[in-house]
């Protein structure tokens, strides 16, 4: 992906170091002022992270890969090769599913590094800025799709607090510890729902309680985790290649036949979102963006060579897969391939990998696999709280004050004085925060979700279910309007005189590809949502949820989200009252001419019609 340098929204003939600091000087006095004046029933004040807790390029790659990189590379193969029915169409999926999450990401990247945009008066000039916004695309669509008002924050909103979770990889983590427990129950038959369960609420409890206890270690962690998993796909692609090259003819039995019931287009469908599931990563850091150091600088080229290698790395990684365990119909599958190709190399016969003799290594690499899921939970639990406070932060949710609090961590708590705890006189060194009542809202729902959905399907159906949901639905529908509405962005910008939002003129960062990335991804995106609906051979009598089934709850939960939004309306009509919010940044220029937020005001409240004058109009243009 091709991508340009920064440029500094501020040149150096208007800056000058007396300027900034006068700048920075008044910034400071109305954050003091507002600070002192806050109503803490309709507003809170939030301060951005210190530049020493700002996630750095590392951090940024850390969360992607972290997030990537945990159970759906393991076990969505076993999926994609039973819809394909060949070896060779399961490559090719995998392959076209890496190039719309890549379109995907280079339409993030445009949007977040632009919006949103705010006119500021410097030096008695007025200008336009922007500062990136944690989010996502939370912030893309409502700039996007502006009428009518809180739509898409409900639209949005609601599908992401129950489907922004990793539920699906907690059941497969209490799964992997049923085997490392047994090594000779691989199938349902002899699993314990209550105890899976059991352990999916295990791990996203624990990992909820690292997100509020301590910030800087839970990043750390992330970015641990990220080096080990990276390091294990590339021994692991390379492992299975070489030994299935010399240890039979794996490798050459890649081949376009069908050898099983799947192949048909709905089934192709199906199969794309199982690849694109394992591929949700790239959102990570968009969602945690305002947290990001100089992100014009350094974010676009983290995330972009990011991406590139994961998606060349899987691909190449599912070769190894078929080179250790051949494809020959859906009923010889494995439910994990990874662990299929430790009980080869531990001298399982390709005939046989769903009953090993040796269960050593098997044992070894579920242990292995469920670390790489408590990760990947890790990571989803620190961003997915984040967006839900960004969610509450509009007013839409009951104790919406509440959820969107930040809070200090239990180890600032511990060690930080009383006379440093949140003031606008140690902006530069307040302790850590994390989004206390979110993360307890994100936790809770994923809990509910976890035992409904475990507690009344099979482990491996609950885990299909929760992961193919959440790809259509994250990543299809709003990935969608996130697209489309770019490239309608594009094109009334090429209308010239007559363009009315003159994103071409507003716009400081773009990719070097122009509308290419928004168009294959809004056509490829369309395609699968509706293509989703037709007939799929795969599935048999035998299977508890038809295939229609999946995507008729994912468009549900999006009807949701429009029925709390006509809720809202409806309490509004009972109120005579409109639900009214602004989001006030208090912006510095630094040292390079970029704006930097450094704190934000969040306000919202039911404003009687009456005194409403001409409506209301946020700071967003």
């Amino acid at each position: 992906m091709a991508y340009p340098a920064s440029h500094a929204q501020f040149t150096q003939t208007e800056l000058n170091p007396s300027e900034t600091q006068r700048y920075n000087t008044e910034t400071r006095a109305e954050l003091r002022r507002r600070a002192r004046d806050e109503d803490r029933q309709n507003q809170r004040l939030h301060f951005a992270p210190t530049k020493r807790q700002l996630l750095g390029s590392w951090s940024v790659v850390g969360l992607i890969l972290n997030r990537t990189i945990g159970s759906g590379i393991f076990t969505q193969p076993v999926n994609v090769l039973q819809y394909t029915g060949s070896s060779g169409g399961a490559i090719l999926v995998w392959i076209y599913a890496c190039v719309i999450v890549l379109c995907i990401t280079a339409c993030w990247l445009e949007l977040g590094l632009n919006v949103p945009f705010y006119n500021i008066l410097y030096n008695g000039v007025r200008k336009r800025l922007s500062t990136p916004r944690s989010g996502g695309d939370k912030n893309y669509l409502e700039y996007i799709y502006r009428v009518p008002d809180l739509f898409m924050a409900c639209f949005f909103g609601i599908p992401f607090l129950i489907f922004g979770n990793m539920a699906g990889n907690a059941i497969q983590f209490g799964v992997l510890m049923m085997i490392v427990i047994d090594p000779n129950c691989q199938d349902d038959q002899c699993r314990d729902r209550g105890k899976v369960v059991g352990w999916a609420i295990f791990v996203l409890t624990v990992c909820s309680l690292i997100n509020v206890v301590t910030r800087e270690f839970s990043i750390r962690l992330n970015n641990l985790f990220a080096l080990l998993k990276v390091s294990y796909i590339v021994i692991t692609t390379f492992l299975g290649i070489i030994y299935g090259s010399v240890h039979g003819d794996g490798c050459r039995q890649i081949t376009m036949e069908n050898k099983g019931s799947g192949g048909g287009f709905g089934d192709v469908m199906m199969a794309v979102f199982f690849a694109m599931y394992p591929l949700g990563g790239y959102e990570q850091p968009f969602y945690v963006l305002a947290e990001v150091a100089q992100p014009r600088r350094n974010f676009a080229k983290a995330a972009t060579w990011t991406m590139v290698g994961l998606m060349t790395l899987y691909p190449l990684v599912n070769v190894s897969y078929l080179c250790m365990a051949p494809y020959n119909g859906n009923e010889s599958l494995p439910d994990n391939m990874a662990i299929a190709m430790f009980a080869r190399l531990s001298g399982t016969p390709v005939s046989d990998l769903n009953n090993p003799k040796n269960t050593g290594p098997v044992r070894g690499a579920a242990a292995i696999l469920a670390f790489f899921i408590f990760g990947n939970t890790l990571a989803q639990t620190f961003t997915g709280s984040r967006v839900k406070q960004e969610i509450a932060k509009e007013g839409i949710l009951p104790w919406s004050h509440q959820l969107s609090a930040d809070s200090m961590t239990l180890i600032a708590r511990l060690t930080t004085p009383q006379d440093r705890r949140f003031s606008p006189d140690h902006i530069d060194d307040h302790p850590e925060q994390t989004p206390l009542m979110a993360t307890l809202l994100h936790w809770a729902l994923t809990v509910l979700l976890v035992a409904v959905v475990g507690g009344a399907l099979p482990p491996t159906q609950a885990y299909k279910m929760l992961s193919y949901v959440k790809a259509y639905t994250i990543i299809g529908v709003m990935g969608l309007l996130t697209c489309g509405g770019l490239l309608y962005l594009k094109v009334d910008s090429a209308l010239g005189s007559k363009s009315r939002r003159k994103w071409s003129e507003k716009a400081t960062w773009k990719t070097g590809f122009g509308p290419l990335p928004a168009l294959f991804a809004t056509l490829s995106l369309a395609i699968l949502l509706f293509g989703s609906f037709a007939p799929s051979h795969s599935y048999g009598s035998g299977d508890p949820i038809q295939s229609w089934i999946m995507p008729t709850v994912s468009w549900a939960v999006c009807l949701l989200g429009v029925a709390w939004w006509l809720g809202l309306q409806l309490i509004g009509q009972v109120k005579h009252a409109k639900l009214v919010r602004e989001r006030i940044p208090f912006i510095e220029i630094d040292a390079t001419g970029q704006p930097v937020q450094r704190a934000e005001q969040a306000m919202w409240n039911w404003v009687p019609w009456k005194i409403l004058k001409g409506g209301f109009s946020n700071t967003l243009v």
